[in-house]
């Protein structure tokens, strides 16, 4: 019975240092690489998983004000102290208004990133539609809708708003420091970026 139960502890332990080392081999090679000329292939997934995924390689880029910077760099919050950091939520019915400063907009699927503490004037969505027309149009129409006022009190000029189209992906971005730079990180990531699906005209 001892023996047994050795054999089986010791298959677990074997199960588990397999899988560890796995992990850490994927780990060597970066999502959205390849070791040749052709460009990165996006995640496999459904829309929020790619729109995450560019997300992060938008952010990853760097190079933004101290104030953004501080914010992708915040520890995790603890009982005793607050960090403000960059809360990634799905754009819904319920709070597409307030992100898009709009509820008639049409998209496939879209995320927010904003700061974690209001009213830090900040905020950063990318949406996803069908075809590549209708993210033009989608890109036109939220430009005019963008509520750089959203928050509380205060809010932003209308030349701190940011809307460019990549393919079937638009991107709003509200900011008064990082506006461009994030519209050329979103350029350089999204279109260099072969999508596992291609959209349609």
């Amino acid at each position: 019975m001892k023996k047994t139960s050795w054999l089986r502890l010791l298959a677990l332990m074997l199960a588990l240092a397999l899988t560890v080392s796995l992990v850490a081999c994927d780990g060597e090679s970066p999502l959205g690489t390849t070791d040749g000329d052709d460009p990165p292939i996006q995640p496999g997934g459904d829309a929020y998983a790619a729109l995450e995924y560019f997300l992060g390689e938008i952010y990853a880029v760097g190079g933004y004000s101290d104030m953004l910077t501080d914010m992708l760099n915040a520890p995790p919050s603890t009982e005793d102290t607050f960090y403000n950091h960059l809360v990634t939520s799905r754009i819904t019915e319920e709070n597409e208004t307030y992100f898009l400063g709009s509820d008639s907009l049409v998209y496939d699927a879209a995320i927010a990133s904003d700061p974690a503490m209001s009213p830090t004037l900040y905020s950063l969505c990318l949406l996803v539609a069908e075809t590549e027309d209708q993210a033009e149009t989608l890109a036109t129409e939220l430009k005019k809708s963008a509520n750089p006022m959203k928050w509380v009190c205060t809010g932003l000029a209308d030349d701190d708003v940011y809307v460019a189209r990549s393919g079937c992906y638009v991107i709003l971005v509200m900011s008064a420091r990082d506006g461009e730079k994030l519209i050329s990180a979103f350029h350089a990531v999204v279109g260099g970026v072969t999508t596992a699906v291609p959209c349609d005209r």
